[in-house]
């Protein structure tokens, strides 16, 4: 009797458990908008803003424990860091990691690497070559040693037709990052204008595109794309599709971006609006999107900032903010909702990030 009991009170104790679906892990030092990139071995690297500097820490068991955090930056309190801003990660060829942050003052871009087996990054340099003023920037690598970073950027005329936006900017290396191009406007004659603060999100597909998500502003319609383009610096050719018809009129910046997730005969987006989380799937690497999927579970008109992942099993997670709440659904390979939980609330003035752990479950970060 005094086992059942003991097992009954562990269970009450430790409700996330009971699924089996999600698991969170905190950000170590109460740090703010955290971004994952997993190794191959399964090592989470983990960045975050914290006091105005980007921070670096990896952890070897899932999360459970982390490294001592290093900071990146070696000029103090330079980071623009809360929200949807601050560091981003990606990894490689050969598990070399890409890191990427803005300037406080928005005015640099900084980049940073760091080769596998190697303890230190290499110092900041700022990828910018013109003077401006910079949002939304993210990075994505892939195993040929192509990365991509991109950003919004102000350094072109205003667009009439496309209130409260900037041109989505890019430039690319083949080297893992030794050497970039110059940075150019993405689209060329028909310029690829999104949301001016808007964070921007790029993945790489399994046939080696880059693709970026971002949120459109012609006509003040604030509804999401998918842009996608060759890796190969010279190959400037772009294409875009708008993920799903929303036609959300909003004369303003939602400061809400989308997020991608993409996997071996699928790609995911998700995306608010309105208020509203959405999540769709492409079987045709971008081309088409299915009919999304809203909550069950959740009001309307109080949802942002969604999260997708994918796992090698078929399950999906997607994730949302719920007020200050995280809530989350894991579904199917069908779109059947599997579980549902709340994962906590969040910190003030932050995101969350999520990964697949070793053995194909679903983590929260925040």
């Amino acid at each position: 009797m005094q086992n059942r009991a003991a097992i009954l009170l562990w269970v009450l104790a430790c409700p996330a458990l009971l699924t089996g679906a999600v698991r969170r892990v905190r950000v170590p030092e109460k740090g703010l908008a955290p971004d994952v990139a997993i190794g191959a071995s399964g090592e989470l690297n983990l960045v975050f803003a914290k006091g105005q500097n980007a921070w670096f820490a990896v952890s070897r068991d899932d999360g459970k424990t982390f490294s001592k955090p290093l900071q990146l930056n070696p000029v103090p309190n330079s980071v623009l860091g809360g929200g949807e801003r601050g560091p981003k990660i990606a990894i490689g060829k050969g598990g070399t990691l890409h890191v990427v942050w803005m300037s406080t003052k928005s005015e640099q871009l900084n980049y940073v690497r760091r080769n596998a087996g190697r303890e230190k990054f290499s110092p900041p340099r700022n990828l910018l070559d013109a003077s401006t003023h910079v949002d939304g920037a993210t990075v994505a690598a892939d195993e040929k040693g192509n990365v991509l970073v991109t950003w919004l950027d102000s350094r072109l005329p205003d667009d009439p037709a496309n209130p409260i936006s900037l041109p989505i900017f890019v430039t690319k290396s083949r080297d893992s990052g030794a050497n970039f191009s110059k940075n150019q406007p993405l689209g060329g004659d028909r310029l690829l204008r999104a949301c001016s603060c808007c964070a921007l999100k790029a993945a790489v597909e399994s046939d080696g595109q880059f693709m970026i998500a971002f949120r459109g502003a012609y006509h003040n319609i604030r509804d999401v794309f998918l842009a996608r383009m060759a890796a190969a610096i010279e190959d400037s050719a772009v294409s875009a599709t708008k993920i799903r018809d929303d036609e959300w009129e909003f004369n303003g910046c939602p400061m809400s971006g989308p997020s991608l997730a993409a996997r071996p005969g699928g790609l995911w987006a998700a995306w608010m609006s309105q208020g509203n989380a959405y999540l769709a799937r492409s079987e045709d690497g971008g081309g088409k999107f299915a009919e999304a999927h809203t909550p069950r579970d959740s009001k309307p008109g109080h949802q942002n900032h969604p999260l997708i992942l994918a796992n090698a099993r078929g399950s999906t997670l997607f994730a949302f903010e719920d007020g200050t709440a995280i809530r989350w659904e894991v579904l199917d390979s069908q779109g059947k909702i599997e579980a549902s939980g709340d994962a906590g609330a969040l910190t003030e003035n932050s995101r969350f990030a999520g990964f697949v752990d070793r053995q194909g479950d679903f983590v929260l970060v925040f």
